[in-house]
């Protein structure tokens, strides 16, 4: 099992980004770019800046995985093996697209944050290697799935919710926390609402406890979905 994180440590730390026309190095980089648009569904806007290229290149460099792989190019084959054996994954056909459709199926959204909230972005951006824009849209498509989830009442706690994004993030860069494992943070965080149930009485209602309570559950969700069986990892590795 492998994250999106993992996928973008091995681009910056052991494929190491340079310009090059070699296919030693692009065959293994678009594989890996393709898992980031097509697995971690970023868009051609977030990758570019991680690799260094150009938004038309991302679009090309997508589609070459599938390609190479459904004609099982023997090039390819050499060159991505090892990217192949950590990072399994069982590409999808890309669509063609209008360019027409693409832009009429795009909306972009301009957004006014506080400073400290904006610095706070930043700084989870950075931390994960990513980028501010992908980190907004992961926040947003997480409060779907959140909202989607969440019992009533949990649902119109603006303190919980915001509790439970923040936790999710936190989970994805648990190792570089004071925490280090999910299971040491629920067992700190689960002691915290305990203290302030015996201490203080407080529930849902009061703003801290509900957003430790949103956080708790932002970690539990992330250990139970990193102990599940790679189903993907499997099926991926029978294909190839």
């Amino acid at each position: 099992m492998y994250t999106e994180q993992d996928v973008i440590d091995y681009i910056k730390n052991t494929l190491i980004i340079k310009k090059t026309r070699k296919r030693d190095y692009l065959d293994p980089r678009n594989y890996l770019l393709g898992i980031l648009a097509y697995k971690y569904n970023y868009n051609e806007i977030d990758i570019a800046p991680l690799l260094k290229i150009e938004r038309s290149s991302v679009n090309h460099a997508k589609k070459q995985p599938y390609a190479m792989l459904s004609i099982k190019d023997a090039e390819f084959l050499k060159h991505a093996k090892e990217v192949m054996e950590i990072f399994p994954y069982d590409f999808p056909e890309p669509k063609v697209m209008n360019p027409r459709d693409y832009y009429e199926k795009k909306e972009k959204i301009t957004i006014y944050l506080d400073k400290e909230v904006h610095e706070s972005i930043k700084g989870i951006a950075r931390a994960s290697k990513s980028t501010t824009p992908a980190i907004l849209k992961n926040l947003i498509l997480t409060s779907f799935k959140v909202m989607n989830r969440m019992s009533p009442e949990y649902n119109a706690n603006p303190h919980y919710q915001n509790g439970y994004f923040w936790g999710t993030r936190t989970a994805q860069l648990i190792d570089s926390t004071s925490y280090k494992t999910l299971e040491n943070a629920i067992i700190i965080k689960e002691q915290l609402l305990r203290d302030f149930e015996e201490h203080f009485n407080w529930d849902m209602s009061n703003k801290d406890y509900a957003e430790t309570r949103g956080t708790v559950d932002a970690f539990r969700d992330a250990q139970s979905n990193n102990s599940k069986p790679n189903e993907q990892r499997s099926d991926s590795e029978g294909g190839t």
